[in-house]
């Protein structure tokens, strides 16, 4: 027997944590922060597996701006995102290997270079992320976790106790999912996010102890990209 999937692509959700002299005392969702609409790719497509693909930086950046300004009703904030290619497009990217040689000429005479492309890396700018610029024109401080450890990230924790709830009575339409969803984000409440923010905190002390004994890589570009694994 076939059965259909039905998909929707969980845009975004997000964890306001309120601490006092050190102690976790209430954490929610923000205003206005979950939204999901139907896939339009299916499981597959291009190489896409799940509902990643459906959801890129445009899209993001759009959402990231509501939240920062539905933010400003906690005060200034310090955001933790993961490092997933859409959270992290650049104002000002540098050419590649890969990039054209036009894109290459183009970007040394802007800035008034000999085009020679072993002089970009000289050159290259420090990146700036245009979700930093947004958190900061709107008064808050956006923090990555390092690539490849969603552990770091209550929010998974969350998103994994929704969907093992939706797993136990499979959706039969994409309304009946879309409405499930609603249901059980509901669900989730301050005592679940308080306990899942903790379980992130030991996480953190562990690598804070550990720090000393790791070689910290300087270049980004070492750093493999960690679309697909942090989200």
């Amino acid at each position: 027997m076939k059965t259909k999937r039905h998909q929707l692509v969980p845009a975004e959700k997000t964890l306001v944590v309120k601490v006092y002299n050190g102690a976790i005392i209430h954490g929610e969702f923000v205003k206005d922060s979950l939204i999901h609409w139907a896939s339009t790719k299916k499981p597959g497509d291009g190489g896409i597996d799940d509902y990643h693909g459906n959801f890129d930086a445009v899209l993001f950046e759009k959402w990231f701006l509501r939240l920062c300004i539905n933010l400003q009703a906690y005060g200034s904030c310090v955001i933790h995102m993961d490092g997933t290619r859409y959270h992290k497009r650049q104002q000002n990217p540098a050419p590649t290997r890969r990039t054209l040689k036009a894109d290459i000429q183009k970007w040394l005479l802007d800035r008034v270079i000999p085009p020679l492309l072993a002089l970009v890396k000289e050159h290259k700018p420090k990146p700036v992320y245009v979700a930093q610029r947004i958190a900061a024109n709107h008064g808050h401080y956006l923090l990555y976790t390092p690539p490849y450890h969603p552990e770091l990230q209550p929010i998974e924790l969350v998103w994994g106790l929704v969907k093992n709830r939706i797993a136990r009575r499979p959706a039969k339409t994409p309304a009946d999912l879309s409405a499930r969803l609603t249901t059980e984000f509901t669900r989730v409440n301050s005592k679940n996010w308080c306990k899942f923010y903790r379980r992130v905190l030991r996480f953190e002390r562990k690598y804070l102890a550990a720090l000393e004994e790791c070689e910290l890589l300087e270049n980004e570009d070492e750093v493999a990209d960690p679309e697909g694994v942090d989200e």
